[in-house]
């Protein structure tokens, strides 16, 4: 799911960026917005309700879901935006577009390589709230997983189960 954030928000911040300003960053800026502010299980039941009983696209009970994923690409779109911005800013990308460098070129070999550097950080970070958060997703979602293991052990006070769970998501 970290890999399915990346390859959502990683164009949808730079798109953001490029356009800064424009109807284009407008709409990306309000869909991660929203994302931030919406509970990720209400969001996720409101998903569920309209793509696996109305539309049959997914299982409702027990199959895969990556909205967790979805509504967590919120955060990074926000994050590559705002590094891309800083990035186009800088000296070096002054330099680069004064010496007839293309757009496209100092885009990939030189901003979006430097604003990967805050987002594998923010990656890392989000591993231990992603996990932390699998229990809610897996009870909704009846997905058989860590989340839901660690739920049964509180209910069977399985103490060591439920320390090795805590410390795995600290």
């Amino acid at each position: 799911s970290l890999a399915f954030m990346i390859v959502i928000s990683l164009p949808l911040g730079t798109l953001a960026a490029l356009k800064v300003n424009k109807w284009q960053d407008y709409l990306v800026r309000s869909i991660s917005f929203t994302g931030l502010s919406i509970p990720s299980f209400w969001l996720g039941l409101i998903f569920l309700s309209i793509f696996g009983v109305m539309l049959h696209w997914v299982t409702v009970s027990g199959g895969k879901a990556d909205f967790k994923s979805m509504i967590m690409s919120a955060k990074y779109i926000r994050q590559v935006r705002h590094t891309v911005l800083e990035e186009l800013s800088k000296d070096y990308v002054v330099g680069a577009r004064m010496r007839g460098i293309k757009e496209s070129t100092i885009l990939m070999k030189h901003v979006i390589p430097n604003a990967l550097i805050p987002l594998i950080t923010l990656l890392g970070l989000s591993l231990g709230s992603l996990l932390g958060g699998t229990a809610v997703i897996e009870i909704i979602y009846n997905f058989p997983g860590m989340g839901n293991l660690a739920i049964k052990a509180i209910s069977f006070r399985d103490y060591p189960l439920v320390q090795a769970y805590v410390l795995l998501i600290a």
